[in-house]
């Protein structure tokens, strides 16, 4: 395999929409002759990241009261701007497991 060549031109149009779209839709819009390997390590090389999904304060939410409330509760209680899979993803991430209650009442 050869060396991959960028552009300038494909260079700006990459950092110039990277936060917008992942590699499969930057390959699909703009870059139909690089595949989404060679757009993620373009990106790399460039150190163009997008900022996390998750703040430490949302992360020390989820620690302090993911055992408690299921994802639906997560949501409406105390995390309002994540999507339902967010928080049960960042939850088996951060290794936190349910706890059953056999009492209705909750704290």
């Amino acid at each position: 395999m050869g060396i991959i060549v960028w552009t300038k031109e494909e260079t700006d149009t990459l950092k110039e929409h990277y936060l917008e779209y992942n590699q499969r839709e930057l390959h699909e819009k703009f870059f139909p002759d690089k595949t989404t390997t060679q757009i993620k390590n373009k990106k790399m090389d460039l150190g163009l990241k997008k900022p996390p999904v998750w703040t430490n304060e949302e992360r020390g939410i989820l620690l302090d009261h993911g055992a408690k409330y299921t994802h639906r509760e997560m949501v409406a209680r105390f995390l309002p701007d994540k999507t339902l899979a967010q928080v049960n993803d960042m939850r088996k991430h951060l290794g936190i497991r349910r706890r059953k209650c056999t009492d209705t009442r909750r704290n």
